[in-house]
């Protein structure tokens, strides 16, 4: 796939390892008769170059469902150069409370910081809750509960697409509270939604820790093909196999590997 935020800045570095190894070869030597000095000089920036143009940053953003993401992406590419974890998570944090933490913001400035070569945001398990809206309170998961809900879900996804780069909305999990995971399905729909309607590739890891009828479970295959825990004892989180299941099924989406 496209990197679109490395195009302008790894274009020269891409011209020069397209240059044929003969022409290099000639060159070298012409230069090495002529006793040119420089040669060793240049050689160390072109090499630099081409390393910072073929290493893909991925930042994960969100709550500690992304935290778990982000940890299990790290674990995933520890020993692969090629790729950057870059994580901007906050625990017991969402889209409906920016009394205490204000995710717009937030976003707004790492944007401005940031040119990360994909996006990938985890968010929502903190958001199933009541709500005041300028004075008026919305009781979870009615009518303009979720009307609120979807409207700042698009404001979230809007600031995204200021970063001009891939974006990826990853859904949330089954968990083990059967009234939770009814509200995640809900809630899933719309980021599915929203996520179409702005041109965001929208990742869904339901079936990926569900049993076969599409039930919570704590095990499953880890990404050595071995049945492992993969959720920890509070039935939502996610245990180091479960992170790096996590963390495969988005690389995998991403495109990279």
């Amino acid at each position: 796939m496209t990197f679109s935020r490395r195009a302008a800045r790894g274009h020269e570095a891409v011209l020069l390892r397209k240059k044929p190894l003969g022409c290099r070869l000639r060159i070298a030597t012409l230069c090495l008769a002529l006793a040119i000095p420089v040669v060793a000089a240049q050689a160390a920036p072109e090499s630099a170059s081409a390393a910072r143009a073929d290493v893909v940053d991925v930042a994960v953003i969100g709550d500690s469902l992304a935290n778990d993401l982000g940890s299990g992406m790290e674990d995933l590419f520890r020993n692969k150069r090629s790729v950057r974890v870059i994580k901007r998570t906050r625990h017991a944090t969402g889209l409906m409370r920016d009394d205490y933490f204000n995710w717009n913001a937030a976003l707004r400035k790492f944007i401005a910081r940031s040119d990360a070569d994909a996006i990938v945001v985890m968010i929502g398990g903190n958001d199933a809750q009541t709500v005041r809206v300028k004075g008026r309170r919305l009781t979870r998961f009615t009518r303009p509960w979720l009307a609120e809900y979807e409207r700042r879900v698009a404001l979230f996804m809007r600031i995204l697409k200021q970063a001009h780069t891939n974006v990826y909305w990853v859904g949330l999990p089954v968990v083990r509270s059967d009234k939770m995971s009814r509200n995640f399905r809900t809630m899933n729909r719309i980021f599915r939604t929203q996520a179409a309607r702005y041109g965001i590739t929208f990742v869904s890891i339901w079936s990926d820790f569900a049993d076969s009828s599409g039930d919570y479970t704590s095990f499953g295959r880890s990404v050595r093909g071995v049945k492992r825990q993969l959720r920890k004892n509070d039935g939502m989180h996610f245990t180091t196999a479960g992170t790096l299941r996590l963390a495969a099924r988005v690389a995998s989406a991403i495109g990279i590997h």
